[in-house]
């Protein structure tokens, strides 16, 4: 069976060749297109590079940890901890939230989300929801 997809340019065939124009091209069930990496991040939300005190929480395992960086769509927080599995449901509560004086405060972010990536010490967890507590 034939699929008519639609291609941006921004991808390569399965075979690595370079699909240099947008094209409505037939393709083969089972081919796959790898994303080529546009400009310098793919990423859809701005990261800020906030270091704050945080910590991941796996049920009742706690893992101490400093952020590296936030955006709306999650965080990477660097800490030490065991293979974490791809996909797995965590929380992570980032302590001392810096208020609108720019002092820290007693109020805490806590993330609810799951691992996107795991690798030498640091984890990548996408937010699914979040909110502020009183620490």
């Amino acid at each position: 069976m034939v699929k008519r997809m639609t291609t941006p340019a921004a991808y390569r065939h399965g075979n690595g060749s370079l699909i240099e124009s947008r094209t409505d091209s037939a393709v083969e069930d089972g081919s796959v297109f790898i994303p080529k990496k546009v400009g310098s991040d793919r990423r859809m939300t701005q990261r800020f590079p906030i270091e704050l005190s945080a910590e991941l929480c796996i049920r009742a395992i706690r893992i101490p940890g400093t952020t590296v960086n936030i955006s709306s769509g999650g965080l990477l927080i660097k800490c030490s901890h065991d293979s974490l599995k791809i996909g797995r449901r965590v929380k992570v509560k980032v302590t001392n939230w810096p208020n609108s004086s720019g002092t820290n405060s007693e109020i805490a972010l806590v993330i609810d989300g799951a691992v996107v990536r795991d690798s030498n010490g640091y984890v990548a967890v996408r937010r699914t929801r979040y909110e502020f507590v009183e620490d």
